[in-house]
């Protein structure tokens, strides 16, 4: 174990594939949101968080040895800003780009 119990070792990112590993993302992505306070500890059902594009989105995971996951992110790709999950977010900036849009999202580390 690395520094009062954080790991300082981990694996590099790794896509997943794997709809159980998706699913294990969903779960990982709600408990952190639990622990660092961001919801309410019952805002989640059991099954996490998943969005409507989780299943067409590319998925990365970094592990520690014991393979517990730290940390998660995904990466969804658009023809136009209007196709992007969640464009008023970005919109809001002032943001008008031409496609295709790589947008990242649901980056969580514990």
């Amino acid at each position: 174990m690395g520094v009062n119990g954080v790991p300082t070792v981990f694996s590099l990112p790794q896509e997943v594939t794997d709809p159980a590993e998706v699913a294990e993302i969903c779960r990982f992505r709600a408990q952190v949101w639990r622990d660092t306070g961001q919801t309410a500890a019952n805002a989640f059902p059991v099954q996490g968080w998943r969005d409507p594009i989780d299943g067409v989105c590319r998925h990365w995971v970094i592990r520690d040895p014991a393979g517990q996951l730290l940390a998660a992110g995904r990466l969804s790709v658009h023809a136009t800003l209007d196709e992007v999950h969640q464009a008023e977010e970005y919109r809001r900036y002032g943001l008008d780009l031409e496609g295709p849009i790589a947008a990242p999202d649901r980056v969580v580390v514990c």
